[in-house]
């Protein structure tokens, strides 16, 4: 039984696989794309192919000794679960934001609900002094939040993000922060954390970003636009 419900997952996610790929071409950008193989590549793939051993293992002992074949599955299992957040992740980011007509604050606490569900992990957006914004920063700074938020579900480990949006007279800052492991700056984010893209989108505008974090601090992810 355990074997036919890893089965029927696999499947599932191996559809939800091919509904991405038929809808690629929704993907705005070069880069958004190559990003988006690159997820697929680096998480997904690589958590299916470790299920594929885990069950492999199950298969070859289930009969001599069914202890260490329930192991393996129980691993396989926690794969599956882990692959799955994942692909959700990866789903709600394709997703179109439809900024115009809705405005930032709405669509990112849309955005922030799929999220939640889809990374399980809680998340609160706060909102301060909202006023009309040129679309092209909106768009920005929405992407921007995708991409830290990505980070949170996939590298954090914590258990609670917050978004808080503020406006001024002059400027827009959005930051994300969430309470999990951290990082220290001085070793560098990581490959994968999509720093550059933040700081290039940013710049373009005459913004910049910061990021302050610790080993078990959690992450502090600050854009001013």
């Amino acid at each position: 039984d355990e074997l036919g419900q890893l089965s029927r997952e696999l499947n599932n996610m191996a559809a939800e696989l091919e509904n991405l790929l038929q809808a690629r071409g929704e993907l705005a950008t070069l880069e958004a794309r190559n990003r988006f193989a690159r997820d697929l590549h680096d998480s997904v793939k690589q958590q299916v192919f470790a299920t594929s051993l885990q069950i492999a293992a199950a298969r070859a002992l289930i009969e001599r000794d069914t202890q260490s074949a329930e192991h393996h599955l129980s691993q396989a299992d926690e794969l599956v679960r882990q692959a799955q957040k994942e692909l959700n992740v990866l789903i709600a980011e394709m997703r179109p934001a439809a900024l115009e007509g809705k405005g930032l604050a709405s669509a990112l606490r849309e955005y922030l609900g799929r999220w939640s569900q889809g990374a399980e992990i809680p998340g609160d957006l706060h909102v301060q002094g909202e006023r009309e914004t040129p679309l092209e920063v909106e768009q920005t700074l929405f992407r921007v939040a995708q991409e830290a938020l990505a980070n949170v579900a996939r590298h954090s480990g914590a258990e609670h993000a917050e978004v808080d949006l503020i406006y001024t007279a002059s400027t827009v800052m959005l930051r994300v922060a969430d309470d999990g492991r951290g990082f220290d700056p001085a070793q560098g984010p990581g490959e994968g954390f999509g720093l550059q893209s933040m700081r290039e989108r940013l710049e373009r505008l005459g913004g910049h970003v910061n990021v302050e974090s610790a080993p078990g601090k959690g992450t502090h992810v600050t854009c001013v636009c």
